[in-house]
């Protein structure tokens, strides 16, 4: 008989349980017109900073939610009820005219939780980068790659090498390496790369006016046609991301 009443008992704990448990987490389902089909919500970010950034929902960054513009509201976008979800940054610095992507650490800006409430438009805050304590504005943010920026102001199309590689623009397709009069090339080059690179045109090259690298900085190049002359050199850090 004890035995018996014990079952009983626990019997009505889970019951409480599973009641509690689904009002916490309603479920993600609906029925329209006969057919039950997953439930969604509306989100979109208040992004605080001046930096734009882009939303994933995984922290291999392979799944794009959305994009958030400096200092503004990003559109909205269906999203999954959650009592509460992982969104995964990555912040975009400009630094003489190249936007650098950037990922933070978890807890300063790399990842945010926040619930997703159904049935309401929820409002993600992402805060600045330039109110997070542990970044140092004057820091090098990025150790593992430098970047070179080549401007063509010169008549002729041209292609960077390194070594023998013909090289692809930052976040281009393959065969964007053709850079066209009055346009510039950007290229990632990792930090223990010290290549011999040139500008050639047709089968002429052109030497860059250095030729060693450091990583954390951003190069900026003129090709004029006869030259490559070095303009500046920039380290990649939030402060000089706000010019």
């Amino acid at each position: 008989m004890k035995r018996l009443k014990c079952f009983y008992f626990l019997t009505i704990l889970t019951l409480l349980s599973v009641s509690c448990f689904t009002g916490f987490f309603p479920e993600n389902k609906e029925t329209i017109d006969g057919i039950e089909r997953p439930h969604t919500t509306k989100i979109h970010f208040n992004n605080t900073g001046i930096h734009r950034a882009i939303v994933f929902s995984d922290h291999n960054r392979m799944h794009k939610i959305g994009d958030a513009t400096p200092n503004g509201l990003s559109a909205s976008y269906d999203f999954s009820p959650s009592f509460l979800f992982d969104f995964y940054l990555t912040y975009y610095l400009s630094i003489s005219g190249v936007e650098i992507p950037f990922i933070p650490p978890m807890s300063q800006g790399g990842v945010i939780q926040e619930p997703v409430r159904r049935d309401q438009d929820n409002s993600i805050n992402i805060i600045s980068l330039l109110n997070r304590p542990l970044l140092d504005p004057d820091t090098i943010l990025i150790n593992n790659v430098y970047y070179i920026a080549i401007n063509n102001s010169s008549l002729e199309s041209f292609r960077f090498m390194t070594g023998v590689f013909i090289n692809n623009v930052v976040d281009g397709k393959e065969g964007d390496e053709v850079i066209e009069p009055g346009k510039t090339g950007i290229y990632m080059l990792a930090a223990t790369q010290q290549p011999t690179p040139r500008v050639r045109v047709v089968l002429t090259d052109y030497p860059l006016s250095i030729t060693s690298f450091e990583r954390g900085k951003v190069y900026s190049f003129d090709f004029n046609g006869s030259f490559v002359t070095l303009n500046s050199i920039t380290d990649i850090t939030l402060s000089n991301s706000m010019h």
